[in-house]
């Protein structure tokens, strides 16, 4: 078992078996394959296939369980523990909006997919970080569908660059919700 040390601007972070690492570096390369191609689908099909949502929450799994024993490798996500939990209740809480909103309005707000696109952002890196990315999105989105005088969009593509940018921007310690 190799143990690798790696530097975090400026701070040294405790050395991790490289096992673990190809392990992240496998399920967050999964997690993204797969928002990217159902964000892509999404934009042309305008749904959000359950399969590819289930390898996104298999692989945000994967990367947590990874990081549930080297929690302090990824300072500013917050902890497994609470992104999975946060993802239950973030996910429970908008499909209870959801159904009220289409009870009151006879018409679909957000998608059930595209709250399960969230949801599996939410178990990666956690609860709030995804909200404002989810938030961002649709803002971004609504705005550009407005402006094309369109009724509805495809928030999955909007969703997903927010995401990324949120992920990254964290990731290097330079912005976390």
């Amino acid at each position: 078992m190799e143990l690798v040390s790696t530097q975090m601007i400026g701070e040294e972070v405790a050395a991790v078996p490289g096992e673990i690492w190809l392990g992240v570096a496998i399920a967050l390369a999964l997690f993204f394959i797969a928002a990217i191609v159902a964000s892509v689908n999404d934009a042309k099909a305008r749904t959000l296939p359950n399969a590819l949502l289930g390898i996104m929450f298999a692989a945000a799994l994967i990367f947590q369980m990874f990081r549930g024993s080297n929690a302090g490798v990824f300072p500013p996500f917050p902890s497994p523990f609470f992104c999975m939990w946060g993802c239950i209740f973030f996910m429970a809480a908008f499909f209870i909006l959801e159904a009220i909103w289409r009870k009151a309005n006879d018409a679909s707000g957000f998608g059930a997919g595209d709250i399960k696109f969230i949801g599996a952002w939410a178990l990666l890196m956690g609860p709030m970080n995804a909200l404002v990315a989810g938030a961002a999105g649709a803002l971004l989105g609504a705005i550009f569908s407005i402006a094309k005088k369109e009724k509805a969009f495809p928030a999955g593509p909007w969703i997903m660059v927010f995401s990324i940018v949120i992920f990254i921007l964290a990731s290097c310690n330079i912005l976390s919700f």
